[in-house]
């Protein structure tokens, strides 16, 4: 059985002639040939382009084999074809002309490519014509019915005809009347590897993670739904639940901005301080949006009163929970700015659901919590801070919030959503339907061996055309504390602390950022590296791993202790059960 290339007919194959000689072919021929099927040969003459129907290839030789199903006939010298519904089809060229320039070009094409045998002689590219629906006993100076392989051929093995090609090729082309000259299966594997041989060519990495980004900043239908409840006529209140990765940010600045728009004085605040500097780019060209992590507003507002000298710093915890909330109550009392936003949009709501965070949220919304017009996007899984009361929540939703969820994860593809609910151990939300890079940990025995690891792997994604500014790397641990400390291995860009970045030292200089998985809540990239991952138990852990691997889009790779991986591999048998 001679071995097709391709293995079956393609479905664009229209000729019934050859859809019925492809299994003749390859059932008739021993495992010595190799038969490919519809070859494109370009050529440097006035007809650029040929396609060949079947081009055999053996030890014996290379014949190239032209297909005409139905009937022929040439009518004041233009050859016309009638298929078996009686359509026809004309051409000045036939079928002879036909193949003897696609051999030709066949020919040209194996001896540039530095084919041996064709360069030494060793065998010949020769051509037939099959006419598999007719007798064919035409006689013309440009028909040879030696080459003709019809009707009356059919009933033999195909086998047949090829012998007679050969013994005509071999004659004319090497003075031979036999076929013996034969060249090695080597040879024939590099001749038929120069016609069709395999390729694997693939979009670059940074081709790829373009179209995945393209895909991905498409909205989900329900995030229309949600964008449908901005009026604040009709649905002041919303408490909007969702999942990382399903667009809660997106929403929180689109209503910020709706809300400006209609003339209405907006705050749009969060408690991540990179997180309010992204928002506040989103958000900058509208003058009614006031854009602050809510510690820093609280700050702003004490000092405005006089009074930021006067409260106690010293445990801190305290005092961002304690004391400033009620410090900025008094001065709000005393600046008179109580009622001063119409309308209050919350991000990553459950850092901020504390009781006397909600009172200071309460003091400045017109109308209060109760009748004011507020958004709160919340998920339970990113309580990361320790910032979600449960009696808040309740008091939330008796002051008659439309409460919505949100189900699907628009940010990551269906990789990256199973490898980070791996991680976690926490299911995320349905993901798009949209196929990624493939994604998989990277495990290190020790610190320096991480540093090793991330570096090369840095340089890999580098080389194959990822931006520095596309990749960040996220930990549990600030820099210093890092495996990384000391910056990565002959990487030609630094790495830098992502508070360093607004910095004049870095002003126009490429970069790779780095950050604690807590300072990147609710941010994205295109590219994430998660590193000094040393712990999958943990409860506290495997919402920080939430968290932290969900926020890439494209590309995620955690790298993990080889102590955790026997927890992972466990982890991924019950999954797959």
């Amino acid at each position: 059985m001679a071995r097709m290339l391709p293995p079956e007919v393609s479905s664009s194959t229209k000729s019934p002639a050859e859809i019925a000689l492809f299994p003749k072919l390859r059932d008739e021929l021993d495992d010595d040939w190799v038969v490919l099927h519809s070859v494109g040969v370009a050529s440097g003459n006035r007809k650029p382009w040929s396609e060949i129907d079947f081009v055999c290839v053996s030890n014996s030789g290379i014949y190239c084999i032209e297909v005409k199903g139905g009937g022929i006939s040439r009518r004041d010298g233009v050859w016309v074809q009638t298929n078996r519904h009686g359509q026809e089809f004309t051409s000045n060229e036939g079928p002879f002309q036909q193949v003897a320039g696609a051999s030709t070009a066949l020919h040209h094409f194996l001896r540039d490519q530095r084919i041996e045998a064709i360069q030494q002689r060793q065998t010949v590219v020769g051509y037939g014509v099959a006419t598999p629906d007719i007798t064919f006993e035409v006689e013309g100076a440009d028909i040879d019915t030696r080459l003709v392989y019809d009707v009356n051929d059919t009933q033999k093995p195909f086998t047949e005809y090829l012998d007679l090609l050969g013994k005509h090729w071999h004659s004319i082309f090497l003075q031979s009347d036999s076929i013996d000259s034969l060249i090695t299966p080597i040879a024939v594997q590099q001749i038929v590897e120069q016609i069709r041989g395999d390729f694997d060519l693939r979009p670059s990495l940074n081709h790829r993670v373009g179209q995945i980004e393209d895909e991905l900043l498409q909205l989900t239908e329900e995030q229309y739904k949600l964008l449908d409840h901005l009026g604040i006529d009709s649905n002041p209140r919303i408490l909007a639940k969702g999942g990382a990765g399903t667009g809660k940010t997106l929403c929180a600045i689109e209503m910020a901005r709706h809300h400006a728009r209609a003339g209405k004085k907006t705050l749009l605040c969060c408690f991540n301080k990179a997180l309010a500097n992204h928002l506040r780019q989103m958000t900058s060209d509208l003058d009614l949006i006031t854009v602050s992590n809510l510690h820093d507003l609280m700050e702003d507002i004490v000092k405005d009163a006089g009074m930021y000298e006067n409260t106690n710093k010293e445990d801190r915890q305290e005092y961002y929970r304690v004391l400033l909330p009620e410090a900025c109550k008094e001065a709000l009392i005393q600046l008179d700015r109580m009622d001063f936003y119409d309308a209050l949009i919350l991000d990553e709501g459950q850092d901020l659901m504390l009781h006397d965070y909600m009172e200071v949220l309460d003091a400045l919304l017109k109308g209060g919590l109760e009748d004011g017009g507020w958004v709160m996007f919340w998920d339970s899984n990113q309580n990361i801070y320790d910032g979600m009361e449960e009696t808040v929540l309740e008091m939330l939703r008796k002051h008659r919030p439309i409460n919505f969820t949100l189900t699907k994860n628009c940010r990551n593809t269906r990789q990256i959503a199973n490898l980070v609910s791996l991680l976690s151990g926490i299911p995320l939300e349905e993901s798009v339907d949209l196929d990624g890079i493939q994604v998989s940990p990277q495990w290190y025995k020790d610190p320096e061996d991480q540093r090793r690891k991330i570096s090369r792997y840095v340089n890999r994604i580098l080389s194959e055309g990822i931006d520095p500014s596309d990749i960040v790397v996220l930990s549990p641990r600030r820099l210093e504390h890092s495996s990384l400390k000391d910056g990565l291995i002959d990487v030609p860009y630094p790495l830098v602390w992502w508070e360093d970045i607004s910095s004049e030292s870095h002003e126009g200089q490429l970069y790779i950022t780095y950050s604690t998985l807590h300072a990147f809540k609710g941010l994205e990239s295109k590219t994430i590296i998660l590193c000094d991952v040393t712990d999958l138990e943990s409860e506290l852990s495997r919402h920080q791993l939430y968290v932290g691997a969900s926020r890439g889009r494209a590309i995620l790779a955690p790298f993990i202790s080889d102590s955790q991986k026997d927890i992972f591999d466990n982890r991924t048998n019950q999954d797959s059960h």
